[in-house]
């Protein structure tokens, strides 16, 4: 019987351990634009800002921009119609092996993003995905997908084993913008 309860204790402080797991993402991120205004069929190119809202210094691959390539993580960027109608996009996906044991470490070292606490990284500018095809207001957000692998959950163990031997942390939480509103206008 104090075995069995034993047992359910154990088992009661496991479920909680893991439903308090972290869920808020380390990196906060910004849509920047270089204009309010636009015209029907115009691209928008904007940037996006990474922010570290940890304490300890975060490091990952620099990210693909609107590809999902797991190995490195990505950001995708939207411009969708305020008004909440529906549009199709698609994504490119590249699924491919990332670099092991000391290459990993060595591009760690060289090649990754390194944010202490409060550091910001801006991405180059790109475009969004969704075409401004009608007048109104469309809302731009950005959501940033960390690396972690494409055919193995144990690769994203690899990064962050290869981080922390480079005294930093591999995020591992998607995080989300917030809607930037732009305004669309018929051409003169």
């Amino acid at each position: 019987m104090t075995f069995c309860r034993l047992w359910l204790a154990a088992l009661s402080l496991l479920a909680v351990a893991a439903c308090q797991s972290n869920t808020t993402p380390e990196l906060k991120i910004r849509v920047l634009t270089d204009k309010d205004n636009f015209v029907i069929n115009e691209e928008v190119i904007a940037r996006v800002q990474l922010t570290n809202e940890t304490g300890k210094t975060l490091c990952f691959p620099r990210p693909a921009t609107n590809e999902q390539v797991a190995v490195s993580g990505w950001i995708e960027m939207k411009a969708e119609r305020a008004n909440g109608s529906e549009h199709d996009e698609f994504i490119k996906v590249f699924d491919g092996r990332g670099k092991s044991g000391k290459e990993l470490e060595k591009a760690v070292k060289n090649d990754w993003i390194k944010l202490k606490p409060g550091e910001t990284y801006l991405a180059s500018p790109f475009k969004t995905l969704g075409h401004l095809d009608e007048p109104g207001e469309w809302r731009l957000t950005a959501t940033y997908h960390p690396a972690e692998g494409s055919f193995s959950r144990e690769y994203r163990k690899s990064l962050q084993k290869a981080a922390q031997k480079n005294g930093c942390t591999l995020p591992i939480v998607a995080a989300q913008s917030e809607s930037v509103v732009i305004s669309v206008s018929k051409r003169d």
